[in-house]
């Protein structure tokens, strides 16, 4: 049975106000749910900060502080008490929504961003009304947001909703879906399957098991020690994998660099308009590596024993250079465009407008 708690914040928060130096006001709202009695979360926020990570216990804790400052003629703590917080349960799931007045505002602030990454604004529709989110302590809109804090047991599957603001992920032990307009995401020590798409901002992972899908309109994504599949997308900006393995790997990115260092994934698909590509592999034996560039350098490296493949090359204008002992080689106009090493198990395919391709041995 589906059950649902309203928390208003000026009238269920603890006794004591937070002082906090980027607002007016801040007060926290605590939440605890019996241990073992939550399966699934869900968590719905526009702006504010968001950390989550693993409980000590079986006990999973929320702690939503609200922050606002002075607007119009009302005062901070009178900002502070237009925002509720809806909490609702269905058996073992839980869903928390911060709801902000947008049928009163149709402009908020996050007072919170300093400038740099977190400037300007951002828009987005809640209940069919358009929202307009400025950035930073001189911005237009109401001043008003709000940071969580979850500790979250082992085994409970998240699903994060928060437009706008800094996303931290620690230790977590389950299935994760992370969905942003503008954040940075930092991720430490994740086991379970992880999905981010954040429309603009850098994902930087470190030291996750499972199966990683991440989708970025611009900014940088950074992986290291990853066991599992991966999947990477960035209009703008460089993927690098470090320290990873899996069975499958595909990278996009619209304007970037593709690297990848102490690699092992045997099926391989690569897509950049604009940017280099350099693929340092752990494996000899592969199966298939696809790789498109509209214009960048393409480099692999490969262990020199047991090396088995076939290459076959499509450029308009690059040369190819290969380290290894090869036969079958095919030339079109004195050019390299296809070549066997070994036993040419494995595949490898590079279509590239304007870059050179090189097949080096790993040392």
């Amino acid at each position: 049975m589906k059950s649902a708690l309203v928390l208003i914040a000026a009238t269920l928060c603890l006794p004591a106000a937070t002082a906090w130096a980027g607002a007016d006001y801040s007060k926290d709202i605590v939440r605890k749910f019996e241990p073992r009695s939550v399966e699934q979360l869900e968590l719905q926020n526009l702006a504010g900060r968001l950390l989550v990570e693993e409980a000590s216990g079986d006990e999973l804790e929320l702690r939503a502080t609200v922050h606002a400052d002075a607007y119009d003629k009302m005062d901070a703590r009178d900002v502070a008490q237009l925002l509720e917080l809806k909490i609702e349960r269905d058996g073992g799931a839980i869903a928390v929504m911060a709801v902000y007045p947008v049928d009163r505002y149709s402009r908020l602030r996050y007072g919170a961003a300093e400038g740099g990454f977190f400037s300007g604004s951002t828009q987005t529709r809640v209940d069919g009304r358009k929202v307009r989110i400025s950035m930073g302590r001189k911005g237009d809109g109401l001043p008003l947001w709000v940071d969580f804090h979850l500790r979250v047991p082992k085994g409970v599957d998240c699903s994060l909703r928060n437009l706008v603001g800094d996303v931290k992920l620690e230790g977590l032990h389950g299935d994760v879906k992370l969905d942003c307009a503008s954040a940075e995401v930092d991720v430490d020590r994740h086991d379970g399957r992880l999905l981010v798409d954040s429309g603009s901002g850098d994902i930087r992972v470190v030291d996750m098991r499972g199966a990683l899908t991440l989708d970025t309109g611009s900014g940088d994504i950074k992986v290291e020690n990853l066991e599992g599949d991966f999947s990477g997308d960035t209009g703008s900006g460089d993927i690098l994998l470090r320290q990873a393995r899996g069975e499958a790997f595909h990278a996009d990115t619209g304007s970037g660099d593709v690297i990848l260092k102490d690699a092992a994934y045997p099926q391989m698909g690569i897509d950049t308009g604009s940017g280099d590509v350099e693929v340092a592999s752990l494996l000899a034996e592969l199966r298939r590596w696809q790789v498109d560039t509209g214009s960048g350098d393409v480099v692999f490296s490969l262990p020199a024993l047991g090396a088995s493949f076939r290459l076959e090359v499509d450029t308009s204008n690059g040369d190819v250079q290969c380290a290894f002992d090869s036969r079958d080689v095919q030339l079109h106009r004195g050019k390299i465009r296809s070549l066997t090493v070994g036993t040419g198990e494995g595949l490898i395919i590079v279509d590239t407008g304007s870059g050179d391709i090189s097949l080096l041995q790993r040392k």
